[in-house]
């Protein structure tokens, strides 16, 4: 999963939500986290902004996420740790 989905999850949005906050498309939301469509760098600000993430760390939102669900599952299918 993607730090994009995980945050935007964890702030209990839509895509549709985020997209409406940060001034996208929600079917760009959706291309961003699936690694369809990589971000302009303005794209990736406002969504940064939108998060509230740094503006230095905006390009950390488009990373893979590993770290363990609350389960104790891994991100990584297939995959224990």
């Amino acid at each position: 999963m993607k730090v994009l989905t995980r945050r935007r999850l964890e702030l209990g949005w839509s895509k549709a939500e985020l997209a409406r906050r940060a001034g996208l498309h929600p079917s760009q939301i959706g291309q961003f986290e699936s690694g369809r469509v990589q971000p302009y760098r303005g794209q990736l600000l406002k969504l940064a902004v939108a998060l509230g993430v740094p503006e230095n760390q905006a390009h950390r939102l488009l990373h893979e996420d590993f770290r363990k669900d609350r389960d104790g599952d891994s991100d990584r299918q297939g995959v224990k740790e």
